[in-house]
């Protein structure tokens, strides 16, 4: 079966495990439950979009993060809300639904200032060093901006003070961050192409994954 447009995530579930990948998001025949984490970091990504957008008021508990909303709002060029892009095999910009669409994504927060830009993604888990969904994000806005020499990248980690990671890019970054990630897509489209979604066994099979049929599941 041939791939659909790929998303960081979708690499990065890949990645994990291609045989829940492919149960969870292709064949689609297991559910995988929302945590009551993942249920917060939806609403929070809501609200905070909502404010951005349209000006909402944050709602009860997440108040906090009204201060650092409007010091990156007051900040000069035109802030943009959950930013969607999407790329063609050619990396050219199209549309999100379009048949020619080869790889989709989708920046929480980003502001665009002349040659610079700054992107950031909300984050309400524990923070981690790796900054690869960012180069990806970067990318994209290097190619759907021409205008664009720079981009300053960034997590926002929000349970933890609002700290922030950041990561600066420049245009001439281009063809290493698609050295980086082409293999590994190509990996992920030979796998689509051939129906092979070999599973990956962690620490994490008996207790998290929703796969029962796995033989590295031990729950069926």
């Amino acid at each position: 079966m041939a791939a659909k447009a790929w998303s960081y995530s979708a690499l990065s579930s890949f990645e994990t495990c291609a045989k829940k990948h492919y149960h969870t998001r292709v064949k689609k025949d297991v559910k995988e439950e929302e945590s009551e984490q993942m249920k917060w970091g939806n609403q929070v990504h809501k609200a905070l979009e909502d404010r951005v957008r349209d000006g909402v008021a944050l709602p009860k508990g997440m108040e906090k993060w009204e201060s650092l909303l409007q010091r990156l709002l007051d900040r000069p060029g035109t802030p943009i809300a959950e930013q969607q892009m999407c790329l063609d095999k050619t990396l050219a910009p199209t549309t999100w639904f379009a048949k020619n669409a080869w790889a989709r994504a989708i920046v929480d927060f980003a502001i665009l200032d002349g040659d610079k830009a700054l992107a950031l993604d909300w984050k309400t888990g524990k923070p981690k060093e790796d900054h690869d969904q960012m180069m990806m994000f970067a990318a994209f806005m290097f190619h759907h901006y021409p205008e664009l020499d720079r981009v300053i990248t960034g997590y926002v980690w929000l349970a933890y003070g609002n700290r922030v990671t950041t990561q600066a890019y420049y245009r001439s970054d281009l063809p290493k961050i698609w050295q980086e990630f082409l293999p590994r897509v190509k990996r992920y489209q030979i796998a689509h192409d051939n129906n092979d979604f070999k599973p990956n066994p962690s620490g994490l099979c008996r207790k998290w994954c929703p796969v029962l049929s796995c033989v590295h599941n031990g729950r069926s």
